[in-house]
């Protein structure tokens, strides 16, 4: 078996522990079940520490297992029973790992063996790794049961904890047979192994061995311990055997901080280094320092890089290597790149995204600090028009001032001319409008519109850049016609924040015309790795489109909804993370992530539309889509729509992940992830979801809601149609709050 990254991309391959194991059912010659009890062989070559139910991740009998360019990761939860689990199990066969990532946290008894190497005695049985990078505070990184094997590691860093780092069992001197069967051989070059207890653990394959034998060697490797804990053998016995069998040669190596360099029988203290020479009959090629390395250890090894262990900050085990250039240990250089964020990115999840939402619709404070620059007033846009306005306050001398509030007053629909901005935060208050005496009702609520006389398209109505757009209780809405000349979209921030609250933005529905895009506009500094962000944050809002919803451009967007509806005639969101302005870089952190929360989303295409962006090739950090009681749904007609649709290999580059919890989905929703221009297949089970995902992917989820409400594609309304039924008894139901949005009448008498 050979598991190989494609080139360019580093997959990251996640245990998910919460499923059962895939164990093919035994066939007999007719076809018919056999019980599927393990043979005396699978017994013995189990181990003596593993029963049937530890858990195992990859498993190989009797053949080979090859790892190239890939990261694998596990996280335990306190639920876990088992006592000890493996990531690799290999029996009378081989195993290579190059340039991968093993990674492993929770606590199990017994620990996480990376590998387990097994197997009866016989030539040829070879395990290497070759520029790994392990870690994790209960890591095994080998157990080693298989006589006459061949162990090498080769410019590796290893950080484990408390359980044994290296677990082998010695051969057994058989009576009459000379030195009795092949002892297992371990070669550590230009390595580094860190742990808290013991390094290396010799154990016998018998109880009635007392004397296991086994063959070191050691080149250019940093042997090291970082533990507080009274104790510390760097090599320890089980038991009360002896180590006698134990060849120990060692080359340019530097054992660090351990009280104790031999245990057992005859043990060696770190403090008789005399005796340590006696004992292997050499007088050089090791040395050992009793200073603590790292001198800190970290809460959680499975979190930290390989830049924390490098040795060159600390002058007593900064030491030359003689195999190559630079220090004796590891050379990081070489090491794979590392996932830091590897736990946000399958089990934890991530914060929300760093943009803060408006908490009320008040009417913010016009600054007034008595300079010369302008900082907004009171506007009445039945008089004036706003574009038109600010245009010409800035071609009369007149600065703008870094935030310009502006509360606007008027009733109906008021056309603008496009409002363009650079290096100002503009806040827009639309005032509620008044019952004037004598006259029957309320007015209708102040409506931007952009103007009637356009004879170009414009990209954008409001246009922010290098600043912040703020919008609270506005309506701005686009003609509904197919002839009409419209902007692109309706609101576009550069490298700022969009705040919206208490909103309702509606571009063209019915007929859209070519020219139109989609609502809003997002573009990111299209540079991966950039501090800076652009932002949007909408708050009890309604966004209605006849095209798109919202749109992604380049890397560094943050995106948060919540008690929002956004319905739209094609997708939700369109994510097109390469942009046009974007280099390629392969292993970029694209910073972008979307939050919704109680949230309603109906769009006939796709929830999210997700380009291809050959720019990144295997991601460091793809675009995050976090959902938390969001509902999707699926009320228009004839439509097919999919949660997901991709371009081209979008999801191989891993582009995007997914992360979901209290989640509600219609059972109308014809398939929940389409590459584009595929057929539509046949109705999709949630269960592919959850296997995209993970388990821990979209948890608490409600499948297939049995919805019969419908909307009219061609109007999107009526909006009370999104509202859930048949749901069971819950607090916060998913999806949007109708009511908090004026679109249903609470039922419930006031308090």
């Amino acid at each position: 078996l050979i598991l190989r990254a494609a080139p360019g991309c580093r997959p990251l391959l996640v245990w998910d522990t919460a499923r059962p194991p895939l164990i093919p059912t035994p066939r007999g010659e007719k076809g018919e079940s056999l019980p599927s009890s393990p043979s005396r062989e699978e017994e013995r070559v189990r181990g003596a520490d593993d029963g049937p139910a530890t858990p195992t991740f990859l498993s190989v009998s009797r053949g080979s297992l090859t790892l190239q360019g890939l990261d694998l990761a596990v996280s335990w939860d306190d639920s876990t029973a088992a006592q000890r689990a493996l990531l690799v199990r290999v029996a009378d066969g081989d195993f290579l790992a190059r340039d991968c990532t093993f990674s492993q946290t929770g606590y199990l008894p017994g620990g996480t063996v990376l590998v387990r190497f097994e197997g009866q005695e016989g030539p040829g049985k070879k395990c290497r790794l070759s520029r790994c990078y392990a870690r994790g505070a209960g890591l095994v990184a080998l157990d080693l049961d298989a006589p006459g094997a061949e162990v090498l590691l080769d410019g590796c860093l290893i950080a484990g904890g408390e359980p044994a780092l290296l677990q082998v069992s010695g051969t057994e001197a058989l009576p009459g047979l000379g030195d009795g069967r092949a002892a297992p051989t371990l070669r550590v070059l230009r390595s580094t192994l860190v742990c808290d207890r013991t390094l290396l653990q010799i154990r016998p394959v018998s109880p009635a061995d007392r004397n296991p034998a086994l063959n070191w060697m050691a080149w250019d490797a940093l042997l090291a311990r970082w533990g507080e804990q009274v104790g510390g053998a760097m090599v320890a016995p089980v038991g009360e055997v002896g180590t006698e069998g134990l060849r120990w040669q060692a080359i340019n190596c530097l054992y660090a901080g351990w009280r104790t360099l031999l245990a057992g029988r005859g043990a060696i203290p770190a403090s008789n280094w005399e005796a340590w020479q006696r004992r292997w009959q050499r007088s050089e090629g090791d040395a050992a320092v009793s200073q603590r390395w790292p001198a800190a250890r970290p809460a959680e090894p499975a979190e930290v890089g390989p830049e924390f262990y490098r040795p060159e900050d600390t002058p007593a085990v900064a030491f030359a290597a003689m195999s190559g250039p630079g220090l004796l240990g590891c050379d990081l250089s070489a090491l794979p790149p590392v996932r830091d964020n590897w736990l946000s990115l399958t089990f934890r999840g991530f914060a929300a995204p760093p943009v803060d939402l408006l908490a009320d619709g008040s009417a913010p404070e016009i600054p007034a600090p008595g300079d010369d620059l302008y900082h907004g007033e009171r506007l009445d846009l039945s008089r004036i028009d706003l574009g038109a306005y600010l245009q010409q306050l800035q071609k009369s001398g007149k600065k703008l001032g870094p935030r310009v509030v502006l509360h606007l007053t008027g009733s109906g629909e008021r056309p603008t001319s496009p409002i363009r901005l650079k290096g100002t935060t503009l806040v827009l208050y639309f005032e509620p409008p008044e019952k004037k005496p004598g006259e029957p009702g309320t007015p209708p609520p102040l409506v931007l519109t952009p103007p009637r006389n356009l004879s170009t398209t414009l990209d954008v109505l409001i246009d922010v850049e290098d600043g912040d757009l703020e919008v609270i209780g506005g309506e701005i809405r686009f003609p509904d016609s197919r002839l009409a000349l419209v902007p692109r979209h309706l609101l576009r921030v550069r490298r700022g924040n969009l705040l919206l609250y208490g909103c309702r933005l509606q571009g063209p529905v019915a007929q859209p015309p070519e020219s139109y895009g989609g609502l809003i506009r997002l573009e990111g500094p299209c540079e991966p790795d950039a501090s800076a962000i652009t932002g949007c944050a909408i708050n009890r809002s309604i966004l209605l489109s006849g095209k798109a919803g919202i749109e992604v451009v380049g890397t560094g967007v943050a995106v948060r909804l919540q008690q929002c509806i956004l319905a739209t005639r094609q997708e939700a969101f369109r994510l097109d993370l390469g942009g046009a302005k974007t280099p390629p870089r392969p292993w970029a952190r694209l910073k972008v992530r979307c939050l919704l929360e109680n949230t309603t989303v109906a769009a006939p295409r796709a929830v999210i539309h997700l380009a291809d962006a050959p720019q990144f090739p295997g991601p460091a950090e793809p675009a995050i889509f976090q959902t938390r009681s969001c509902a999707f749904l699926n009320p228009f007609t004839g439509s097919q729509p999919a949660v997901l649709l991709f371009e081209g290999d979008a999801l191989t580059r891993g582009l995007l992940v997914w992360q979901g919890e209290g989640n509600a989905y219609d059972g109308r929703l014809s398939c929940y992830v389409l590459a584009k221009d595929a057929p539509v297949p046949e109705p999709q089970p949630y269960s592919v979801w959850t296997r995209l995902w993970g388990a821990v992917g979209d948890r608490q989820a409600i499948p297939a809601l049995p919805l019969k409400s419908r909307m009219e594609a061609t109007t999107l309304a009526p909006l009370d149609s999104l509202a859930l039924t048949g749901l069971p008894s819950l607090d916060r139901p998913p999806g949007a709050n109708l009511t908090l949005l004026g679109i249903v009448k609470s039922s419930r008498p006031p308090r």
